[in-house]
């Protein structure tokens, strides 16, 4: 069958070398895919590049457009440019989540950056109440104008203090 499109091919089609070696490229993506398939999707990647940029030539004419100011412009092949669009559509999800993890941190290392600026927090909060009265806690508590670590810190003292005289007193009896 191999055979009988390259015989076919051979009197339609004059090959070029760019021709023959977006073939090449091709058989390394198909393969990838029924082979290597965690690795395919940088291979179709770099065959989309490659022809998008007109490296190789998947068609046997010539199809260019090109986009620029003035000397400078960009030449890219528009079939190939649809094709990347195409793809990059009906894949959004795994696109937009890759390019997010590649240029932004990751969910759980800013969850876990801000995890530790809470406990930063905490710890000062902890040392500037605890010379604080039991009153000044209770409007801190109170006064909704305070940040919610404040709010908790002033909490767990009032409880320390009410646990620490409630044991006091059981012993005293």
């Amino acid at each position: 069958m191999i055979c009988f499109l390259l015989v076919i091919s051979k009197v339609f089609f004059v090959y070029k070398n760019s021709n023959i070696i977006a073939g090449i490229v091709l058989i390394i993506s198909l393969f990838s895919y029924f082979k290597v398939r965690k690795y395919y999707k940088y291979f179709l990647v770099c065959t989309l590049l490659l022809g998008l940029t007109n490296l190789v030539d998947f068609l046997s004419f010539k199809l260019n457009a090109s986009v620029g100011l003035n000397s400078f412009s960009i030449n890219f092949h528009p079939l190939i440019f649809l094709l990347f669009v195409l793809i990059c559509f009906l894949n959004y999800r795994k696109a937009n989540s890759y390019w997010a993890a590649f240029f932004l941190r990751s969910p759980s290392s800013i969850a876990k950056q801000q995890d530790e600026q809470n406990l930063e927090q905490v710890e000062k909060f902890k040392l500037k109440y605890t010379s604080l009265t039991n009153q000044d806690l209770l409007e801190i508590i109170n006064n909704g104008k305070f940040v919610k670590q404040a709010v908790v810190v002033a909490k767990q003292i009032l409880e320390e203090r009410y646990n620490k005289n409630n044991d006091d007193e059981l012993s005293n009896k």
